[in-house]
């Protein structure tokens, strides 16, 4: 009687745990997960482009390749790449009606890909 018990006692834990596990998997929802992780995917832009003063005193804006520019902002210290080529991430904003940049971009970081904007 004593290994019929040991066996029994064996199997408890397993079964708890796959039963926790199956749990867990049917309460959340795969497809939310899902979502959020390409929500996060889609808030994050990376472009490369000249970095050139703005019209503005204080503007810095990113020109691309294919003749769009951006206004950049944020923590980065974008302003010290003027007049180089770099690589910026960040999250993008459409631009507003009137505008004469493409778009905004909050920068998250920056990565210098040549000391200029000759091509």
């Amino acid at each position: 009687m004593k290994a019929t018990r040991r066996a029994r006692a064996s199997y408890v834990p397993a079964f708890v745990l796959t039963l926790g596990l199956c749990t867990i998997a049917f309460a959340l929802p795969s497809g939310q997960v899902a979502a959020s992780a390409a929500m996060q995917e889609d808030d994050s832009v990376t472009l490369t482009g000249c970095v050139q003063k703005g019209s503005g005193e204080d503007e810095i804006v990113l020109a691309t390749a294919d003749g769009k520019t951006y206004l950049l902002s944020g923590e980065v210290n974008v302003a010290a790449h003027v007049g180089h080529t770099v690589t910026v991430t960040g999250t993008v904003a459409d631009a507003e009606e009137g505008d004469a940049v493409s778009g905004h971009v909050t920068v998250s970081t920056v990565t210098m890909v040549k000391d200029s904007c000759d091509e």
